[in-house]
């Protein structure tokens, strides 16, 4: 039987285009991981429900992102042949494809379960954007970095509904430093827009839990650090 694990990830490394027809490189990063924060981002399994942790960029003109770099946790001793699936999700910013009349409006967008969606993930992925390492769009390799690394505190289980959404983490976690390498076939093609990033990663066998850090990130997750190229006007 396969468990699906939870990941801790403690930063996004990069995303990148590899098409040499292709120049001007865009980045953004979150800096080193600090270890100050985790945040659960699972795949659905029988008896655990699907979370994601995601993180935004912003891209002023088209761009082919043909890859990405992970960094998270895995559980002290898991062999790194467990980690046996990777997918990633682009959505764009809450209003765009999301459901507004499920919410009370503007400003902020509330709704009976979160106090605001206003500049969160939307309802829905982008469909076209998706690749999986199990379809054969995505293919991934990891590296361990740090046999031990811990974070302050995590965001797990205590993902709670309005009115008691401030729960203030559910304690620290320590783990394997891994990193995921992604190559993206096709490359994902997006428009100038705001969007958010979201990696989901699965293990054979045990329990991987993804934290998204930075350097002074503190409570909540910030930017992910991307390399992304241009297509040549």
């Amino acid at each position: 039987m396969t468990t699906i694990a939870r990941m801790a990830l403690t930063s996004i490394l990069g995303l990148w285009l590899g098409t040499p027809a292709y120049a001007d490189i865009f980045s953004f990063s979150t800096g080193t991981p600090d270890g100050l924060l985790g945040a659960l981002s699972q795949p659905t399994a029988p008896g655990t429900l699907e979370t994601e942790t995601a993180d935004d960029f912003i891209l002023s003109q088209a761009t082919f992102i043909s890859g990405a770099v992970i960094v998270g946790l895995i559980p002290p001793g898991t062999p790194l042949a467990d980690i046996s699936n990777v997918e990633v999700e682009v959505y764009h910013v809450f209003p765009t494809d999301s459901d507004v009349g499920r919410t009370s409006g503007p400003p902020t967008f509330p709704t009976a379960e979160v106090p605001a969606r206003l500049n969160s993930p939307a309802d829905v992925e982008i469909d076209d954007a998706t690749r999986d390492g199990s379809d054969g769009t995505l293919n991934f390799s990891a590296d361990l970095l740090s046999a031990n690394f811990a974070v302050q505190n995590t965001v797990v289980t205590g993902i709670k509904r309005k009115p008691d959404q401030t729960t203030r983490g559910d304690g620290p976690a320590t783990g394997e430093e891994v990193q995921i390498s992604m190559v993206f076939t096709p490359p994902i093609l997006l428009r100038a827009d705001h969007y958010f990033f979201r990696p989901e990663v699965q293990v054979s066998g045990g329990e991987l839990t993804r934290t998204w850090c930075r350097t002074g990130c503190g409570s909540v997750p910030t930017s992910s650090a991307a390399r992304l190229r241009r297509p040549s006007t």
